[in-house]
């Protein structure tokens, strides 16, 4: 089992919109699609992040997990 390395919220208003990623490189992605159809998953791989996304991912992110958050961008290039 790996670890979770952090979580970021990049959600609006009541929709839910966020990112887990872990050390074996997985990334969760759990968000509301709109207000009647909530509570979606689905998993990704970091090549399926764009530069743009992880700009958003790196700014919204606690201060404490940016650097371990850097650092898994990097590792899993």
């Amino acid at each position: 089992m790996s670890d979770k390395i952090c979580t970021v919220d990049i959600g609006k208003n009541s929709l839910d919109n966020d990112y887990t990623f872990y050390s074996d490189g997985r990334v969760e992605h759990f968000y509301d699609r709109n207000q009647w159809k909530l509570n979606q998953t689905e998993s990704l791989t970091i090549n399926e992040i764009s530069s743009d996304l992880r700009a958003i991912l790196l700014e919204k992110c606690d201060p404490s997990d940016k650097d371990k958050l850097m650092a898994f961008f990097s590792a899993n290039e």
